[in-house]
């Protein structure tokens, strides 16, 4: 009964104004187990539910009209409690009023949504029956992990300037490697018609030369023929005139 009189009177105070913001999130077992969420003022606190998913291990509370200094997103806490492993931070609308909702993945110690409550100044608790919990503090782990994943990107970061250097080492050497082998291949194809030029230019004298021996060949082969055929055509003149001159003293 006190439990439910507390949450009206909690809920009652939100109606002022709908700026609350979750500063932190805090697992503690010094004194029972219980979450507290550390709003930045006990001024206006908003609403609240929570709600256990059996089938799913799922635990979430709800808080109206609130924001949350971490940001939205998924944040690993220990995969091996019993309590808490993950939470998963986003905003979700339900019958026209904004909640920041906190889904936890939970281990066998939250088994139900009647846990109770209570306020501590601006800490807002959650409390739960089992123990032997470790402690946590949600900024303080997002800190750390933060620092591990910005020093992996930095190393990752570093990886990729090596990388990109050698590959553009290795770029700057193909193309060197292709230049010269176009050089070459250029070098090559310019002797190659050179070379062709020059047997083309020797075969054409030697064509020339050919058909001057060949034009010079004949024409002393028709000077020898015209020696030959005025020899004959003068020895078959002196037949001729023998054979006249036989005829003549034969009469």
């Amino acid at each position: 009964m006190m439990k439910c009189k507390f949450l009206i009177l909690f809920m009652m105070a939100a109606v002022a104004s709908y700026a609350a913001q979750i500063k932190d999130v805090r697992f503690s077992c010094e004194r029972g187990c219980h979450m507290a969420f550390s709003f930045a003022s006990d001024k206006d606190l908003p609403t609240f539910f929570q709600k256990y998913d059996a089938a799913t291990k799922k635990f979430t509370v709800g808080f109206s009209e609130t924001s949350f200094a971490l940001g939205e997103g998924d944040f690993n806490i220990d995969g091996n409690s019993k309590f808490v492993k993950n939470m998963k931070v986003f905003k979700e609308t339900f019958r026209g009023t904004n909640f920041l909702k906190i889904e936890m993945e939970v281990g066998a110690a939250i088994t139900s949504d009647k846990n109770d409550i209570s306020l501590d100044k601006a800490n807002f608790l959650v409390k739960f029956k089992g123990k032997g919990g470790r402690d946590w503090t949600l900024s303080k782990l997002y800190a750390a992990r933060k620092k591990e994943a910005d020093k992996a990107a930095e190393k990752q970061t570093v990886l990729d300037k090596k990388a990109a250097a050698k590959a553009a080492k290795e770029e700057k050497l193909r193309l060197a490697a292709e230049k010269k082998a176009a050089e070459k291949a250029a070098k090559e194809e310019k002797l190659r018609l050179a070379a062709e030029k020059k047997a083309a230019e020797k075969a054409a004298l030697e064509e020339k030369k050919r058909l001057a021996a060949e034009k010079k060949a004949a024409e002393k082969q028709a000077l020898l023929d015209k020696k030959a055929a005025e020899k004959a055509a003068k020895e078959e003149e002196k037949r001729i005139a023998e054979e006249q001159k036989r005829l003549e003293k034969a009469i």
